[in-house]
């Protein structure tokens, strides 16, 4: 973590090469702080972790020097008192109670951050003994595959492909059974109103999953009075930063279909997230163009679009990527973004 005077950069290290021993950097995020905070507030939030925390690794081979099985065994110890951490947690816990004021929600703030925090100091005082081994799987002379075995879920780090597996194969497997789950999952879980849009929010350089967040109708119109001067930029990353109703923002229950997630992990080990945000427009140029009829109540100018957070792209180019030229048309006829 680097803390400057207006924003804390945060960089994740994820992609090892067992071999030669590098760390590739995978992510950097800038969270931007609002006026006059102070960056020591975030600080204080991040000393509130430190701990004494101690890390092994054992690495077992076969008779023939190949890799099998990576052992891994943390255990950790709470480096402050109570007195300490609530020290630490109070200029972060301010922090959050101007946000609420900024938000209009002190008093449910007020009324759950009391539990909140009374439970994250029983957590960060508890000592923590944590086992896990990577299994390398070989067939013959080729390694098949490397996973985490785990109580609830195998975790799959690498997968070798089939002699016909191409990467536009992988590509359009993963397109379409992406596409297919979202609207098996709407069918499921049908919004209560009427939308106007959906977004398939998502990070490509970082495993967070996919997250539908829905555009009510109702909200939109609301906002559409309040405001002067309406653009559908300004719409999207008001919609984005202030989601509405509570199931407005839903993210997609794991597990998410083995073809994406193989494309996915496929494009990352690589460190392609070109080809990641390209199949997530494709998906949501599919369903631009799928009938929703008993699945959505939609607007006449009802959209989807593909949006990696992350990016910080102009939302009219998540659009015009993501939109058929029909519905373009639609959103320029109402004013809502400019011809081009």
């Amino acid at each position: 973590y680097r803390y400057e005077t207006n924003y804390v950069e945060v960089a994740e290290f994820g992609h090892f090469d067992l071999y030669s021993e590098h760390y590739g950097l995978n992510k950097v995020a800038r969270r931007v702080q609002p006026a006059g905070e102070k960056a020591q507030h975030y600080a204080s939030y991040q000393e509130l972790y430190e701990r004494i925390i101690q890390y092994h690794e054992v690495y077992d081979y076969d008779d023939r020097g190949r890799l099998l099985r990576v052992r891994k065994h943390t255990q950790s110890h709470s480096a402050q008192t109570p007195d300490d951490l609530n020290r630490a947690l109070q200029p972060a816990l301010e922090q959050q109670r101007q946000l609420a004021h900024l938000f209009g929600t002190e008093d449910l703030f007020e009324q759950t951050m009391g539990a909140a925090l009374k439970n994250m100091m029983t957590q960060e005082l508890q000592s923590q003994d944590y086992h896990e081994e990577d299994l390398y799987e070989y067939e013959s002379e080729t390694l098949k595959r490397i996973y985490t075995p785990g109580p609830l879920a195998t975790t799959l780090h690498y997968e070798a492909r089939q002699p016909d597996e191409t990467d536009d194969l992988l590509f359009q497997t993963a397109r379409d059974r992406l596409r297919e789950h979202i609207i098996a999952y709407l069918k499921q879980h049908p919004p209560r109103e009427r939308l106007y849009l959906l977004t398939l929010s998502y990070d490509a350089v970082c495993d967070d999953g996919v997250s539908l967040v829905l555009g009510w109708e109702q909200w939109r119109d609301e906002w559409h009075q309040r405001v002067e001067e309406p653009s559908y930029p300004e719409l999207f990353l008001e919609q984005m930063s202030n989601v509405g109703p509570d199931d407005a923002f839903r993210s997609l229950p794991e597990p998410l279909p083995a073809a994406y997630e193989r494309f996915i992990r496929e494009m990352r080990g690589v460190h392609n997230w070109e080809a990641i945000r390209d199949m997530m427009v494709q998906v949501a140029q599919d369903l631009n163009q799928a009938d929703w009829h008993g699945i959505l109540e939609t607007t006449d100018d009802f959209i989807v679009i593909a949006n990696d957070y992350e990016a910080m792209n102009d939302p009219l180019d998540d659009i015009r990527a993501s939109v058929p030229a029909e519905k373009l048309r639609i959103l320029q006829a109402k004013g809502w973004i400019e011809t081009k």
